[in-house]
């Protein structure tokens, strides 16, 4: 609200333009007049005109003042416990300036706050219809409706109306509001136009880049409309810009794995050089992507920094050494992987990847001992048929790369029936080496 002190100093200002736009009619008018005797006449007969000016810019100058004045006496009596003194003082005050949407927008905002919502509501239309475009005359009939809206009762009417509001107010030039945004993709979700409640959200996260709610509101939304991708994209874009949201990574991290969607964490993580506070965190996920992309040089450099940071992430260290394998640095894997496995005996991704990496180095019988041992210790459960399978596959085809056909078929024997398409060709394979392809 304007002070009432400011408000005296326009409408002075604009009873001085009134006046002067008067006296400069006149003077123009005498200007073109015919003879000095017309113009003194003339002069005179203005006069009172002027004077008339004069005393009716007075008069509004000091009702609006007084209603103004009207309009404290109503604030003190609430906050005295006088409520009804207050509704008389706010009545009086809109009798004065009835052409004030600001004055009217006030009083309806005490006239609510005591409890009198419908006169509040009929002063807040005033207000409207002498500013179609009053912006805290809008923002208080759009929260009203709202409340109708989302209330207990849920007026389906109530819904339509604030939409209409909030769209209004969203549509004047001073910025908008978080709250407004808020409540009108509130709003949109009950008439259940999800583009439009995106929509507006996404205006709320370009409002508010670094409110971690409203970003997860937005990825919430575009995954409800099957949009993962802009949804994964959203939510890269801004652990990228805040790396310390290791929560929202992980879900990140589990999304771009559903999805497949290594290309879109390359090119979204891609600018976190120009971040001083990306995380080790953020550096591993990005390496990751890069080694899954067949690029292990550059996966090498993000990891190592991802370890340089965080030494004590062990998956970090063993994600290295498979890039280091990849990347046909086998020693600096092997190395790697054994000082995993010197602290930590019991790690077995780190002693699978430690069994491709022998692979990789052509050590076959190294390699074979220690697929057995981890195979051992999976756990014989559903949770490790799909690891069972694949340490089985490889077994088998080490068994056959080294003419171990015994080996072969008791590594065939470990794995459970299946039609998994890779399985059934080694069996075929194993067949063919044995010479007794006939009696399967």
């Amino acid at each position: 609200m304007t002070p009432a002190p400011e408000r005296r100093e326009r409408s002075l200002a604009g009873a001085t333009l009134g006046r002067a736009a008067v006296a400069l009619a006149v003077g123009f008018a005498l200007t073109v007049g015919p003879s000095s005797a017309a113009k003194t006449a003339e002069v005179a007969s203005v006069k009172p005109i002027l004077a008339a000016a004069d005393d009716l810019a007075e008069a509004r100058v000091l009702a609006r003042a007084e209603s103004y004045t009207k309009l404290a006496r109503a604030v003190i009596a609430i906050r005295g416990g006088e409520p009804e003194r207050a509704v008389e003082e706010l009545k009086r005050a809109c009798e004065l300036s009835p052409d004030s949407p600001d004055l009217f927008s006030e009083a309806a905002n005490l006239l609510f706050e005591i409890g009198r919502v419908s006169e509040a509501q009929r002063l807040a239309e005033h207000a409207l219809s002498v500013d179609a475009v009053h912006g805290p005359a809008l923002q208080f009939l759009a929260e009203r409706a709202a409340e109708r809206a989302l209330g207990s009762e849920r007026d389906p009417e109530a819904v339509q109306i604030g939409i209409q509001l909030y769209e209004r107010l969203l549509e004047l030039p001073t910025p908008a509001a978080p709250a407004a945004l808020e409540m009108l993709a509130r709003l949109k979700l009950q008439v259940r136009d999800l583009p439009g409640a995106i929509a507006v959200v996404r205006r709320l996260v370009a409002l508010r880049p670094g409110d971690l709610m409203a970003t997860r509101t937005l990825a919430q939304l575009l995954l409800r409309d099957r949009q993962e991708t802009d949804a994964l994209r959203v939510m890269l874009g801004f652990v990228a810009a805040h790396p310390d949201e290791i929560e929202l990574l992980a879900f990140v991290d589990q999304l771009a794995r559903a999805l497949n969607a290594w290309p879109i964490v390359d090119e979204e993580l891609g600018r976190i050089e120009e971040i001083s506070l990306a995380t080790g965190s953020l550096w591993r996920f990005l390496g990751e992507a890069r080694l899954r992309l067949g690029r292990p040089g550059e996966a090498v450099v993000d990891l190592e920094r991802a370890v340089a940071m965080e030494p004590e992430v062990t998956a970090g260290r063993a994600l290295l050494a498979r890039a280091y394998r990849a990347d046909q640095r086998t020693s600096d894997a092997m190395a790697l992987l054994r000082a995993i496995l010197d602290v930590d005996p019991a790690n077995d991704d780190a002693r699978f990847e430690l069994a491709q990496t022998l692979e990789a180095r052509r050590e076959v019988d190294v390699a074979i001992e220690t697929y057995r041992d981890v195979l051992g210790r999976v756990a014989k459960d559903s949770r490790g048929a799909e690891a069972r399978v694949g340490i089985g596959q490889r077994l088998v085809g080490l068994e056959l790369s080294r003419g171990d056909i015994a080996g072969a078929r008791a590594a065939l024997g470990l794995l459970e029936p299946t039609d998994e398409p890779e399985t059934l060709e080694l069996g075929v394979r194993v067949a063919i080496e044995d010479g007794k392809l006939d009696a399967m």
